[in-house]
């Protein structure tokens, strides 16, 4: 099986305490039937977890055919703004990252707070 280079992608701000959905579609010629687990993790500048890592496996990531959806609560999103990294790796039938997407998870202050 072909390993793939990371694809760096930065995300669009995110609001802190807002519900979220990140949703995307892989390529046609993306190997998907060779995907047995897909994770996704925030990190903050100190390397520390921002929020609890997100598997496909747990539910905590839907894989649809070739989109992907990653919801974030307003739990999670909250007490977190900064520029963050994250990484979502997809994981062979062995278990093993094969193809990592990754960048810039920002999330914005909350001004409103109610």
């Amino acid at each position: 099986m072909a390993t793939y280079d990371k694809y760096i992608y930065n995300l669009l701000p995110y609001q802190e305490g807002n519900d979220a959905d990140w949703e995307f579609d892989l390529s046609d010629n993306f190997p998907i039937a060779q995907v047995s687990n897909i994770s996704f993790q925030a990190r903050d500048a100190g390397g520390r977890l921002i929020m609890p890592e997100k598997l496909l496996s747990t539910g905590g990531i839907t894989l649809n055919g070739l989109s992907v959806s990653i919801p974030f609560s307003a739990a999670e999103m909250k007490g977190k703004p900064g520029k963050h990294t994250y990484e979502i790796d997809f994981l062979n039938l062995a278990g093993d990252p094969f193809a990592t997407i990754g960048g810039i998870f920002q999330i914005n202050k909350e001004v409103n707070k109610r």
